[in-house]
């Protein structure tokens, strides 16, 4: 890491909460449906009044953080279809950017 990077389990913690979501895979499909575009939607509606929240991909459940993920253009505009695609109303204010 050099001086200009900032360790985001330092800024944003290790455990899942209601501002912060953990998520293997870019992929907009899982189980239940659109797990990415789920956690979307509850941190727009700010249930907890945290002003929002903070996916992070790449990230397992527990906290530990994957090899190989995809942080291609493709993988990114994916992400942020999102708020233009009209699934989630309002549209959603959010930022996609790689970090290491």
């Amino acid at each position: 890491m050099n001086g200009n990077e900032v360790d985001l389990a330092d800024t944003l913690g290790t455990c899942e909460t209601p501002a912060l979501e953990f998520k293997r895979t870019a992929k907009r499909e899982g189980r239940r449906g659109d797990a990415i575009g789920n956690a979307v939607c509850a941190m727009a509606n700010d249930l907890v009044g945290k002003g929002g929240g903070d996916i992070l991909i790449g990230v397992a459940d527990d906290g530990t953080p994957l090899d190989d993920v995809d942080a291609g253009d493709r993988a990114l505009l994916a992400l942020t279809d999102l708020r233009d695609d009209g699934r989630i109303l309002d549209r959603p204010s959010f930022t996609v950017q790689a970090a290491v």
